[in-house]
């Protein structure tokens, strides 16, 4: 398994929180490849954490591809409507990934990033993620168990512009390449909807940046059990969800490096002795799974707006002393 882990590496997915900590609006964030980049590193050196993320929201690429959303100042993007409702899948753009819409946004903060002392995570929509938000969420899950003959060509439209779009982060610098991959949780899809019809996109999508020379991340949320061998076999980092447990997912994940699996919200509610304590829990749990390597300390979803700094700088500082002081395995 190689050698063991000496420092642990503690990378929680910060995007509303490095908004607080720049004092920038969440809107200028998403928009402005400059603020991003600055705010995520004003982030990562308050915190002391080992990564940065060119995250912003999972619109950038929808809009362009005919989807309108809405911009709010001090929240994320959201879809008002999708592109399908207006054009059918042959009518849908494929942009040009290096100039159109809010695509130069990440572009801008990869590059000011790349020279920076934390590793790089830069986020592309998954082809089902993508699909979800050019056809609406719920009327995407309807359609791909109905087998609808337009699911097939939207994915692959969706897969040409996410490989696109990450082949080009990747050539900028971004050492990590971040699927976006929400809609496709098990608490949504059973796993042979998804193994049947989707994994073929994701493995697709993730030799591409491979080949590009970054590694791929795969962000699913919630209950991820089931399909875990296969991520295993398919990317090289696994974010886990608090929904699955640590034993779980080292027996799973042979190959892939685990990332997780802090429940967020108890990061955002909990008193800050609660959250250390959980912590320890974790570190602890995957020292006694004997795990020597491929281990990164994260949240398991994104950290929500208004949680208290206190309990983040706890969180980050608690993990890397209970690895510490549970000694070497």
């Amino acid at each position: 398994m190689g050698e063991s882990i000496e420092e642990l590496s503690v990378a929680p997915f910060l995007k509303a929180t490095a908004c607080e900590v720049s004092g920038i609006s969440i809107r200028r964030y998403c928009e402005n490849g400059q603020d991003l980049a600055e705010a995520q590193l004003k982030c990562a050196r308050k915190f002391s954490v080992d990564s940065v993320n060119v995250a912003s929201d999972v619109l950038i690429e929808a809009e362009t591809m005919g989807s309108i959303s809405i911009h709010p100042e001090n929240d994320f993007p959201r879809l008002e409507t999708p592109a399908l409702d207006r054009m059918g899948v042959d009518e849908i753009p494929s942009p040009d990934v290096t100039a159109e819409g809010r695509f130069p946004v990440k572009i801008e903060a990869v590059r000011r990033l790349s020279d920076a002392e934390y590793a790089v995570i830069a986020w592309v929509m998954s082809a089902y993620q993508l699909a979800a938000q050019l056809r609406g969420f719920k009327q995407m899950v309807v359609d791909l168990m109905k087998h609808d003959p337009k699911v097939k060509p939207l994915l692959e439209k969706c897969l040409g512009v996410s490989r696109e779009f990450a082949a080009v982060l990747a050539e900028e610098g971004a050492d990590v390449i971040a699927i976006g991959n929400a809609s496709s949780s098990m608490d949504i899809l059973s796993p042979r909807a998804y193994l049947d019809n989707l994994a073929e996109y994701d493995r697709r999508l993730s030799e591409a940046i491979r080949r590009k020379g970054a590694l791929v991340q795969m962000h699913i949320c919630g209950n991820t059990l089931p399909i875990l061998g296969e991520l295993d076999r398919m990317v090289d980092i696994v974010d886990v969800d608090h929904k699955v447990g640590v034993e779980e997912s080292m027996r799973c994940l042979g190959n892939a490096t685990m990332k997780g699996n802090m429940d967020p919200s108890l990061v955002r509610f909990a008193p800050v002795q609660e959250v250390a304590q959980r912590t320890r829990m974790i570190v602890g749990a995957v020292k006694k799974a004997g795990r020597r390597r491929g281990f990164i300390f994260s949240t398991g979803c994104e950290v929500p707006r208004d949680t208290p700094h206190e309990s983040i700088a706890t969180m980050v500082a608690s993990a890397r002393e209970a690895w510490i002081s549970l000694g070497k395995i």
